[in-house]
């Protein structure tokens, strides 16, 4: 949701208080706005936004490259694993899983 609301990936990286990064004690005010401002209906949109899928690939195919196993990848993003391997050669994909690749990125750094 963070990255949704155009929260910047240092402050992602704070709040889910990855590796090499100080745990964040408080959000600025600019970002908690942004956060507190999404809604279902913002959410809903992104996930029928459509978006090249070259880069939402990439990220996919470098985390299961990394380890990261392809059904607990394909739940985070939101997907089905038939879903998950028709986006890595997909031309199109939903900004929202664009999204949650970039966050499950984020997350396995700190687990992986």
């Amino acid at each position: 949701m963070a990255l949704a609301a155009d929260v910047p990936h240092r402050l992602v990286g704070r709040l889910l208080n990855t590796r090499g990064s100080r745990r964040l004690e408080k959000l600025p005010a600019e970002s908690a706005v942004r956060l507190l401002g999404l809604s279902h209906h913002t959410l809903a949109e992104l996930s029928r936004q459509q978006i090249p899928a070259q880069e939402t690939s990439r990220v996919l195919a470098s985390l299961l490259a990394d380890g990261c196993p392809p059904t607990q990848l394909a739940r985070y993003c939101r997907l089905s694993r038939s879903e998950l391997t028709a986006t890595l050669a997909a031309p199109t994909c939903s900004r929202l899983t664009s999204l949650l690749a970039q966050s499950a990125r984020l997350q396995y750094r700190i687990t992986g």
